[in-house]
């Protein structure tokens, strides 16, 4: 909670044969950026680097130990704050944290704007020993799905670096859709295909 400079106020303490946490979270934005404003032509962009939940949970799933990088990513995930106000005052048209996984949540933010975000796996920032096709599925992320105008990007680009400690890559762009819809939502993973999300 120190990171994020949230406090936790409050309590009711009783007994019960079920342990149970109610959250309410209250807070303001400097700038609302919602999932519904992608425009065809704006960049897609991902914060961090992809797949470290995911590779832990194969790890457990063989029944071997995660590698260190991977397991600090799914049992610690770092929430972007910074990040997200950064992009957010820089001009991002739609943002929302991956947490069904990339190729889910691509889905999710082009359906709720419209259109359809063309990814190129090839350009997807990915941890040790994980491929492209692992990153696309791999929920829990937590990192941030962002578009914003070419112009705007190259602005942000010049001191990205120098404000932020976590990459900013360029995945892909924003097309228009085919038909009313640009996704399909009820189309599994094993529907992906490179730049048709």
């Amino acid at each position: 909670m120190r990171a994020a400079g949230a406090r936790i106020v409050g309590g009711n303490l009783s007994r019960g044969r079920v342990f149970a946490i109610t959250l309410t979270v209250i807070g303001v934005a400097e700038r609302v950026v919602s999932r519904r404003g992608a425009a065809v032509g704006d960049l897609v962009l991902v914060t961090g680097v992809l797949g470290g939940p995911g590779a832990a949970l194969a790890a457990w799933e063989r029944g071997e130990s995660p590698p260190p990088w991977a397991l600090s990513r799914f049992v610690a995930p770092v929430p972007r704050l910074a990040a997200g106000r950064a992009l957010a005052a820089a001009g991002a048209t739609a943002m929302l944290d991956i947490s069904d996984g990339l190729a889910a949540d691509a889905r999710h933010l082009g359906a709720a704007s419209g259109v359809r975000l063309a990814i190129d796996p090839a350009t997807l920032p990915v941890g040790p020993g994980v491929s492209p096709a692992s990153a696309l599925l791999s929920g829990e992320e937590y990192e941030l799905l962002v578009t914003m105008p070419r112009g705007a990007f190259e602005v942000l680009a010049r001191h990205w670096e120098a404000r932020e400690d976590i990459p900013l890559t360029v995945i892909g762009t924003v097309e228009q859709a085919a038909g009313d819809h640009a996704i399909d939502e009820t189309a599994g993973h094993d529907h992906f295909r490179p730049g048709q999300l």
